[in-house]
């Protein structure tokens, strides 16, 4: 399978990512599930810097650099050895257009992406955010399409050490469901009085179609897309743009009616909350 390659432009990333996806369309027919570790992923990150090339820190095995657009960079990774001599590259094509809400767009392995998202945001001063979808979110304001299934994962620290009791408050649930009327079951399990405590969402499937195609995508609660099946990258660009439109009205009315203002005082800091308007936010 081809590796993504470094682009100048957008248009060239999305040429590039259109290619390397319909070489990848029929790799899933038996199962998407184990077979999506090399799929298109993408993921939103939130941001408070005002330039990628000011990022305070990089994991030490990656590499940032420009291309002829001011709004993306390309992140490399050290190059993977094949056999016959042969290397493969691994890069992030990083998409700051909204600088508010960044996009990473890569096909790197989930595990290893993971371990570079943790690290890129996690360290201090960094600047950066997870995004966080809560359940609400997931069911209603990703159902974007179709739905295809979804993903539960839920457990209650509380309970922690304590012995499992049938009776009892649920302490984990965690289930996947793909198939048809997803919502459905979902329904159901909340009807159960003993497992309504435990749904909470974790991804959910949908399926996307506009006039250039279509694509199926796995979102997940932590602002990751996997195009797990399609046709059009244009497609799931649209698909992440409409989520990531809501999810960033969200956060505005939260930062701007529900603020936190902190203030220094000869005894120590002050915080004080702002609300501008009744709580009604709703997830």
């Amino acid at each position: 399978m081809s590796s993504l390659k470094e682009t100048k432009d957008m248009k060239e990333m999305k040429d590039g990512l259109q290619s390397y996806l319909m070489k990848i369309e029929d790799d899933d027919q038996e199962s998407e599930e184990q077979k999506n570790d090399k799929k298109i992923k993408t993921y939103i990150i939130e941001s408070n810097v005002s330039d990628p090339s000011k990022i305070s820190h990089l994991p030490k095995y990656s590499l940032i650099k420009p291309t002829d657009n001011p709004n993306l960079k390309i992140i490399k990774f050290p190059d993977i050895h094949l056999k016959k001599g042969r290397t493969e590259k691994q890069l992030i094509y990083l998409d700051s257009s909204d600088a508010r809400f960044w996009l990473l767009h890569t096909n790197i392995g989930s595990k290893k992406m993971q371990v570079f998202v943790d690290e890129f945001v996690s360290v201090n001063n960094s600047q950066l955010d997870f995004s966080w979808f809560a359940s609400n979110f997931l069911e209603n304001k990703c159902a974007i399409g179709q739905g295809e299934g979804f993903g539960l994962k839920y457990e209650n620290s509380f309970l922690n050490g304590t012995d499992f009791l049938d009776d009892g408050p649920l302490r984990r649930f965690s289930m996947l469901f793909w198939g048809g009327r997803p919502k459905d079951v979902l329904d159901g399990l909340k009807m159960n009085p003993g497992l309504v405590s435990g749904v909470s969402l974790s991804r959910v499937k949908q399926i996307f179609r506009t006039e250039d195609g279509y694509v199926k995508e796995s979102i997940s609660r932590d602002g990751k897309f996997t195009l797990t099946k399609g046709d059009s990258i244009d497609s799931h660009f649209l698909a992440v743009d409409k989520v990531k439109t809501q999810y960033e009205s969200i956060i505005q009315t939260i930062e701007s009616d529900f603020r936190i203002n902190v203030s220094e005082t000869e005894l120590g800091y002050n915080l004080k909350r702002i609300f501008q308007s009744p709580l009604q936010t709703e997830w």
